[in-house]
């Protein structure tokens, strides 16, 4: 079935609702928005769809405590911004997680992107990849985002979800398979390792096809669990083409962390010195150019 990413995220709410009493939906426009997303859904489930204050690092603790009794919050968040205020808060649901004692299963529905500006959507991936027992996971398209939110709602700790404003009137088929997180190989290729997540996923495919055309043999990899980073996978990878460009949709400092850890993990394997370039044909094709021929 083919569906808009907007879509493909209503569905798995109201799928995610409908099977698990324990999930909650939560916000501070989650009823009152017209958002695509989540409209209508409080009408359906009137008990667990609800708006809360404008405060958000009490929407966040009020999530906590729901995990920690044995719920599933799924917290929506306006942009990356916002998250500042909650970082201690997801900072001790991941302690909790880590040590084992209780649940604390919440899932932050984070809107992402540069469109909004830089007063509204802050770089925060850095510090967010710093918490040890927090998943970061960032769906590249359509067909990927409900099976994200299915394999969320299975785990036992505090996930991310990024969703991409660029990509809500994407349409593509959908899967709601919970089939994990980590990095896959969207594109096999030998000559340059294109590594990027969300947005610039489908940035880095064109890029490849027309890096294909001039005789070329770029992989494309989708990061996909952006913490924790399989480093491991990512350095197999770049080991065997010898060249990589992080190609990041937002937030320099964390496309600037992955293109670290590539050198760390490649370093004795490297042709080239890693490149990063913002999701964009013309960076994309010059940055790649580049490194294709250094």
């Amino acid at each position: 079935m083919r569906m808009s990413f907007a879509g493909a995220v209503h569905q798995a709410l109201q799928a995610a609702l409908a099977e698990d009493p324990r999930v909650k939906l939560i916000g501070d426009g989650v009823v009152a928005s017209e958002a695509p997303t989540t409209r209508g859904l409080s009408q359906i489930f009137p008990d667990r769809v609800f708006d809360l204050p404008i405060a958000d690092r009490g929407t966040s603790a009020y999530a906590l405590g729901l995990a920690l009794a044995g719920q599933k919050p799924i917290v929506e968040v306006s942009s990356t911004g916002r998250l500042l205020a909650s970082l201690e808060v997801i900072s001790e649901a991941a302690r909790f997680h880590l040590a084992g004692e209780f649940p604390a299963n919440l899932i932050f529905r984070v809107s992402y992107g540069t469109e909004a500006g830089p007063a509204v959507d802050a770089p925060v991936l850095a510090a967010l990849t710093e918490i040890p027992g927090l998943k970061v996971v960032c769906a590249a398209s359509t067909g990927d985002v409900a099976g994200l939110m299915a394999t969320a709602l299975r785990d036992t700790g505090p996930v991310i979800l990024l969703e991409s404003r660029s990509l809500l009137a994407q349409h593509a088929p959908v899967s709601s398979t919970a089939n994990g997180f980590g990095l896959r190989c969207v594109r096999p290729g030998t000559a340059l390792s294109l590594i990027s997540w969300g947005a610039g996923v489908g940035a880095a495919l064109d890029a490849a096809h027309t890096l294909g055309l001039e005789g070329h043999s770029p992989e494309v990899l989708d990061l996909c669990a952006l913490s924790p980073l399989d480093r491991p996978k990512l350095g197999e990878h770049v080991r065997r083409s010898g060249r990589s460009l992080v190609i990041f949709p937002s937030d320099l400092p964390f496309g600037e962390k992955v293109s670290a850890a590539v050198l760390a993990e490649a370093f004795e394997y490297l042709e080239a010195p890693p490149a990063t370039a913002v999701a964009q044909t013309q960076p994309i094709l010059s940055a790649a150019r580049a490194a294709l021929t250094f």
